[in-house]
């Protein structure tokens, strides 16, 4: 028998890169939109990442990436995960007064999600833990 992989609790992603075919456009929907600080700015990267820099989202520009269709194959979306509810709220507080486009919502039952779209197509959400609701961790972290 086979045992199985597991990957290690403390495991985290340590970035995404997002091919992009309007570097300016990606860049102001993920600064300004959604609050990621600019780390690095390039020709022909951006490399975004919240202060205390548990990931980075690097945009690629790419004037051959794929348009995004709804719905078409490839990444579903990816999630920022916020520390708590208030955050969460900050964030589509935000988003509404700046009149983006939320898709939807969810309530996972130990975390609430929001999820939107760039200008692009990528799938982004939203996720907001809330502590009081017991549900599964990763040595104090989710």
């Amino acid at each position: 028998m086979t045992p199985k992989f597991h990957m290690p609790a403390d495991a985290r992603l340590g970035s995404l890169s997002l091919r992009v075919r309007d570097l300016e456009s990606a860049e102001r929907f993920y600064a300004s939109v959604l609050g990621l600080p600019i780390q690095d700015r390039q020709p022909d990267r951006t490399r975004l990442a919240p202060e205390e820099g548990y990931f980075a989202l690097d945009l690629l520009w790419d004037p051959r990436a794929p348009v995004r269709p709804r719905p078409s194959v490839g990444l579903y979306h990816f999630a920022l995960l916020l520390p708590d509810r208030a955050a969460l709220a900050g964030v589509v507080r935000h988003l509404l007064e700046r009149r983006w486009s939320i898709d939807g919502a969810s309530d996972h039952g130990v975390s609430e999600a929001f999820y939107l779209h760039d200008p692009e197509g990528n799938g982004s959400n939203c996720t907001g833990i809330d502590p009081g609701r017991p549900g599964p961790s990763m040595g104090g972290r989710w």
